[in-house]
């Protein structure tokens, strides 16, 4: 039986968010599950999950720590260690009893987990508990976060696009790049306000701009509620 993204959010969903996350459905920034955490007032951690092209059962997960919702966006001055694979964060001691036999040799950093084995689902979810702080707080990673040109520039277009949305509908534009219709249950409004924005600050703007902005800034809003 071949893993997909519906089935696995079915089986690490409902944990996942007794751990704190909330679920989204992820057309946008490449995941196969995305899951989202306040950490702090405009910080988020995101956990976004992948599944193996190789193996037909196994998947990973990789934390994300920024202001923006957009899963291993590390261009720029975006710092690195915003984006790491959780195994990255297990130590050797811990991955005798958490990874799968495969990844158990000396050296492996990377691990995967069988989605159809359900202690193998208990080992990834004790990696996750595990891993979390330990992600969070690697040394200087918040401060560079906060100081990061590019990461500060995703934040301002959210907040360009949330201090639009309400008037967009108003505001008298022939949109070009929105979509024909809501994607992932994403309502029009939220692009027409992406456009807006990215309009108003100047940057490169497309279909995909558009896009991947409304997605960001309705993850955000769903997360200050």
């Amino acid at each position: 039986m071949k893993l997909n993204k519906k089935k696995l959010s079915n089986i690490v969903g409902q944990d996942l968010i007794g751990l704190g996350y909330k679920k989204f459905e992820d057309g946008f920034f490449g995941s196969d599950g995305l899951f989202i955490k306040q950490v702090s007032e405009g910080l988020f951690l995101t956990l976004g999950l992948t599944i193996s092209r190789f193996y037909e059962s196994s998947f990973t997960g990789s934390y994300y720590l920024s202001k923006s919702t957009r899963w291993g966006a590390v261009w720029g001055d975006i710092p690195k260690e915003s984006y790491k694979r959780i195994s990255f964060f297990i130590t050797d001691e811990e991955k005798k009893s958490l990874f799968d036999e495969a990844d158990k040799l000396e050296g492996v950093r990377d691990a995967w987990w069988d989605a159809f084995n359900t202690n193998s689902v208990m080992r990834f979810l004790h990696a996750v508990r595990l891993s979390e702080k330990r992600f969070v707080e690697q040394p200087m990673l918040i401060q560079n976060v906060e100081n990061s040109i590019d990461g500060n520039m995703l934040a301002e277009y959210i907040s360009t696009v949330h201090s639009v949305f309400n008037i967009a509908g108003d505001i008298k534009h022939d949109f070009k790049f929105i979509p024909p219709n809501p994607i992932k249950n994403i309502p029009i409004e939220w692009f027409k306000a992406a456009e807006l924005a990215i309009i108003k600050n100047g940057s490169i703007l497309n279909a995909n701009t558009v896009k991947l902005l409304a997605a960001d800034a309705w993850f955000v809003s769903k997360m200050n509620l």
